[in-house]
């Protein structure tokens, strides 16, 4: 069925052309062989991903092209050109425009204090280096209209209270979004400095983040820790994923090994791993009915952490896409959904 972890098996149903943006540290003199490569692979697959000319239109088909590169050489450009797809552009490497990372990828927005700076300087340097003019002849053409129109969110229904600070920064847009369009507003809150959740709020939503980082801060301010218990007991629906879920447990371990008090909504301990514990994307399967979902329904997720907790719920069986693996996890009942996985909520 193709793979359906892959950007190219999303864009081919909808005919999506994509920029295809390579770093091109350490294999500037093989990148030409793993385009080929992947044009051979993609072909074969039932999306009909395709390493094809600049002009093709072919239906369902995706045109890769080089966007970004670490080194313009006129060997690379060559080399790329000849097996059919063109060089759009390139961003050299730029020191002052480093987005620094640690043991889950990047830094978030929020947490850069020169963000928009540093976009600048990238945005400055894309003018001189990539070709907008013949990207723009890609999009505009006929069968790359935009299909449809964006609804504006209406805001007459209940509030969402929606964590977020530097311990809870991970969440979609799409998520928050959906929920605008069916009338919610959303209402952010900080689990950090706040004394409690917002009092007008009819939902709970704690995403994904860094907890384990502030570990102590959510632990000491006790007033917001009961204020979650509160809003578990009154049978508020709450939705906890990654480090909201860690956060509605006992205790957790934060980055220097010591142990801090949490909710307690949920049993468990998070603490921290030696490795990335079950990386990747994965599907879970409700066992019953639930606030999110009925007996039986099948719905992609993806998991990315080190911490992970001593009790991961039963209420969906879990399996990968690929190979054999199978496992329990999460809590779900008629007002709860969490599970240390990440899905989009639309």
């Amino acid at each position: 069925e193709g793979d359906p972890a892959s950007a190219g098996f999303e864009a081919s149903p909808a005919s999506i052309r994509a920029l295809t943006g390579f770093d091109l540290q350490n294999r500037k003199d093989t990148l030409a062989g793993v385009l080929a490569g992947t044009g051979v692979v993609g072909s074969g697959s039932s999306a009909d991903v395709q390493v094809t000319d600049i002009d093709a239109d072919e239906e369902g088909s995706l045109d890769r092209h080089l966007s970004c590169v670490d080194d313009f050489s006129s060997i690379i450009k060559n080399g790329i050109t000849g097996i059919g797809i063109p060089v759009l552009g390139y961003l050299p490497h730029m020191e002052e425009a480093v987005f620094k990372s640690r043991h889950l990828g990047l830094y978030t927005a929020g947490e850069i204090k020169d963000l928009k700076e540093r976009i600048g300087i990238i945005a400055d340097k894309i003018e001189e280096t990539v070709d907008f003019d013949r990207i723009l002849e890609i999009y505009n053409s006929e069968d790359c209209e935009e299909q449809g129109e964006c609804s504006e969110a209406v805001h007459n229904g209940p509030v969402i209270a929606v964590a977020r600070d530097d311990a809870f920064n991970f969440c979609y847009s799409e998520t928050l979004e959906a929920w605008q369009k069916e009338g919610a507003e959303v209402q952010y809150f900080s689990p950090m400095k706040d004394k409690q959740v917002p009092a007008d709020a009819s939902a709970l939503y704690l995403p994904g983040g860094y907890p384990e980082i502030y570990a102590r801060e959510l632990s000491e301010n006790t007033s917001m820790l009961q204020s979650v218990r509160d809003c578990r007991e009154a049978g508020m629906p709450i939705v906890a994923e990654c480090g909201g879920f860690l956060y509605l447990g006992r205790s957790l371990e934060d980055s220097e090994g010591k142990i801090y008090n949490m909710a307690g909504v949920l049993e468990g301990d998070g603490k921290k791993q030696s490795r990335l514990v079950r990386f990747g994307y994965a599907s879970i399967k409700a066992k019953e009915d639930s606030m999110l979902f009925a007996k039986g329904e099948s719905v992609p997720v993806h998991e990315f952490h080190y911490w992970d907790s001593s009790e991961n719920g039963d209420s969906f069986n879990a399996y990968k896409k690929t190979g054999d693996r199978k496992w329990q996890c999460g809590f779900a009942d008629e007002i709860m959904y969490s599970l240390t996985a990440l899905l989009r909520l639309q």
